[in-house]
């Protein structure tokens, strides 16, 4: 084992410096360095360690495990840990392990690959930046998973954000019956960037108290020398594993009632350890000099270059790889067989355990619509709550909700509890409770923590929705950067296989006042319109039907993110399931029915073409706009008005910034160029105009969205004040109408004078 560390630590010492010279069978010189250095040092040997006793805990036990890297820079580890497993030769055939190979894997690192863990290593399903999301990756990964246990590395900075410190309690949602166990090991290493983390102050009284309080039972290993580090790590490892087997055993001992304590390792090591004790007479092992590597060879060239050489040479790289650069049967003695290594473990690469989701036919959930479409059925809130739960009822351990706290705050979801329940956190084994309804939802206030854990879930091979309030999306921002970067990375690498997509069900609070004041503020549609990786989309559903529609493709879909924004308190009846099928797969339609263009076509190319075009994007700006459109024709019944209704908002875009985009042709045809046109939109006023982009050039058209929350609590007075109610979005067209007679000027103080007497 400390000769398999070894060989791990010199395959990531010698990633981050060299790019020649692989066995270093010859003397170091600055044709063997890198141009410029890309990691630091601090977290690998610590990372490399637990890896290696992972390795030996596997073999010997058999343990299907995975392993979840919090702490950033920790990518050369782990690409290091996979070359000597063989997961890279068996992925990569020119990876075939030898003294090329190692050469052709330290020159790719920091271009080809990155300081971070990224999709293109094996066993991964986290980015080393993502801090703070670790913890929660590790146990959605290990939900309905229950012979896997995923193994956690939390580093001192990490520890400190406040997603990993909601993140505490996670394994107590666990339910052994069905779920996996996570393993926590919190890797102290004293130093962040510059200071000392704030864990790193605590004694270890201290620590036991806190981590105890939290529900774990901790086991500290602490030292600077390796001899001693080894055996404390080991008898930790192994007491670690006992207490998961117990609390396994547990589970299926109906006379047990209180759970045991979730095993957390405090592994205490110095930050850059192993690398030289002092450089020009400065600290470098056990300091935050470790974080640093690149200031190094800032002045005294020689001697920093004999430095290195000698740091290399440390690892005794004799012992660990022969003259052709194989690895010799001592370090890998404790290697685990290729389905249990931790970097092939398939769970990493969810795509290949991914099962097809059941979905219940549409049609027994639809609506009925009025034939005359002028009083469409109102208050339709079930049909999607039925569907949701159906589909729970039909893929058992497959399909979960994740929510913070909006199932009951969107009351139309309530039927999904007649068949399920909440994951109930608590010290108390209730089978009687678990066995009448299984849990299957999640909720959890933090949306960071809510968001994680459906990544883990999806990554791990399985289904799922997170519901949250539109009003608090924009807290997951850079959340939805990271996993669409993510996403759209592993679409590029062979072996990585698909995902379902990551879907949001976002309860809109934008156009309820009361929430609205609270904290609406822009952010969450904005970020996701500029993903230039395309696997973004954003669908605002106007009515019962549609929304049903979208659901069910966002369901299917995969390697994507979804946001579906519904309205919470009422689901129009516009469309039956058939019509929002063909809708929701267009993207955005003519809705000839509620328009007054001439020969009454829906065929866009029609010889005369329309006076206006009214589109609407979401359920109550088409609700207005649909009114608005009843005003007109009442008004100025001669005047031809095209009825566009849009449900992908990335149908808008252009294909250079969105492949769902329309093309110019197709866009003219919906929108010509010379026919004046309104918008209206659910959100944010800039990200229809982001959206939109240079289509607006040349064009007369008016934008109307959401502006702000106002003080007055009643739905109309706020649909006035952002301009957004159908007397607005009225006079707003005829404005664009470019002519002057007493006709319009008529037609204009006949809605002003409606406005008055109100909706």
């Amino acid at each position: 084992m400390r000769l398999h560390w070894r060989a791990a630590n010199y395959l990531a010492l010698g990633q981050i410096f060299l790019r020649g010279n692989p066995l270093m069978r010859e003397a170091l010189t600055l044709d063997h360095l890198k141009d410029e250095v890309f990691s630091c040092w601090g977290t690998i040997p610590g990372i490399n360690l637990i890896y290696t006793h992972l390795n030996r805990l596997i073999k010997q036990r058999s343990l299907q495990m995975m392993l979840v890297v919090g702490p950033g820079h920790g990518c050369a580890a782990l690409i290091g840990n996979a070359y000597l497993d063989g997961s890279y030769s068996r992925l990569d055939p020119p990876f075939k392990q030898g003294r090329d190979s190692i050469e052709r894997l330290f020159c790719r690192f920091g271009y080809q690959t990155f300081a971070h863990d990224v999709p293109a290593i094996p066993g991964t399903i986290q980015s080393g930046y993502e801090l703070g999301y670790s913890l929660a990756h590790a146990v959605g990964a290990v939900f309905d998973n229950k012979d896997l246990i995923a193994c956690c590395i939390i580093g001192d900075g990490e520890a400190e954000t406040a997603t990993l410190s909601a993140s505490w309690h996670l394994p107590a949602y666990l339910n052994p019956l069905t779920d996996g166990a996570v393993l926590p090991v919190v890797h102290l290493n004293q130093y962040k960037i510059a200071a000392r983390s704030s864990l790193s102050y605590l004694s270890n009284a201290r620590l036991t108290s806190l981590f105890t309080g939290l529900g774990y039972k901790p086991y500290i290993v602490e030292g600077a020398d390796p001899e001693l580090v080894h055996m404390l790590l080991a008898g930790a490892m192994d007491q670690a594993a006992d207490d998961i087997e117990a609390i396994r055993r547990e589970a299926s001992d109906r006379e047990v009632k209180v759970r045991s304590l979730c095993p957390i390792i405090l592994l205490k090591t110095p930050k850059g350890w192993t690398g030289p004790k002092l450089i020009s007479g400065e600290p470098f092992e056990g300091s935050a000099t470790a974080l640093k590597l690149q200031r190094l060879f800032m002045a005294d060239v020689d001697f920093y270059l004999k430095l290195l050489e000698r740091w290399l040479h440390s690892y005794t790289i004799k012992s660990l790889f022969d003259s052709a650069g194989h690895l010799l049967p001592e370090p890998a003695a404790w290697i685990p067989e290729e389905k249990l290594t931790l970097s092939g473990c398939p769970h990493a690469n969810g795509g290949l355990l991914r099962e097809e989701l059941k979905l219940p036919p549409l049609e027994e959930y639809g609506v009925e619509t009025d034939a005359d479409r002028e009083d469409p059925a109102s208050e339709r809130h079930l049909p999607l709550a039925f569907y949701l739960r159906e589909i729970i009822a039909l893929n058992g351990l497959n399909f979960r909700l994740f929510s913070s706290d909006c199932n009951n705050s969107a009351l139309f979801l309530a039927p999904i509890f007649s068949i399920t329940q909440r994951v109930s956190p608590t010290d108390e084994i209730d089978r009687e409770r678990l066995d009448e309804k299984p849990a299957r939802v999640v909720e959890i206030l933090s949306q960071t923590v809510c968001q994680a854990l459906l990544e883990g879930y999806l990554l791990s091979g399985r289904h799922g929705l997170y519901i949250c309030s539109e009003q608090h999306s924009n807290l997951v921002v850079s959340m939805l950067g990271r996993y669409a970067n993510w996403i759209s990375r592993a679409a590029e690498i062979d072996w990585r296989k698909e995902v379902s997509s990551f879907n949001y069900l976002q309860i809109s609070t934008l156009w309820s006042p009361k929430l609205a004041q609270a904290s609406c503020t822009p952010g969450f549609a904005a970020a996701a319109i500029e993903q230039r990786s395309g696997v973004t989309n954003l669908f605002f559903p106007a009515d019962a039907g549609t929304l049903l529609a979208v659901t069910e493709n966002c369901l299917k879909a995969t390697n994507c993110i979804n946001s579906i924004v519904v309205d919470a308190h009422s689901q129009d009846g516009w469309l039956t399931v058939g019509q929002g099928r063909k809708h929701a797969a267009a993207g955005l339609s003519i809705w000839s029915w509620a328009g007054s263009e001439k020969e009454e076509k829906e065929k866009v190319e029609s010889a005369s073409g329309p006076d206006l075009v009214l589109c609407s994007v979401g359920a109550i700006p088409t609700r207005e706009m649909l009114q608005a459109v009843k005003i007109l024709r009442g008004i100025l019944p001669q005047l031809s008005i095209r009825v566009v209704n849009v449900v992908w908002l990335n149908k808008l875009q252009s294909p250079e910034f969105h492949p769902a985009g329309l093309e110019a042709d197709r866009f003219d045809q919906i929108f010509p160029p010379d026919v004046p046109a309104v918008f209206a939109y659910h959100g944010y006023l800039t990200e229809i105009y982001t959206v939109l982009g240079e289509r607006l050039e040349g064009r007369r058209l008016k934008v109307k969205g959401y502006r702000g929350c106002y003080a007055d609590s009643s739905l109309q007075n706020h649909l006035i004040a952002n301009e957004l109610d159908r007397f607005h979005l009225a006079l707003a067209a005829l404005d664009l109408i470019d002519r002057n007679d007493g006709q319009l000027a008529s037609a204009k103080d006949s809605i002003k004078s409606l406005m008055i007497e109100g909706f």
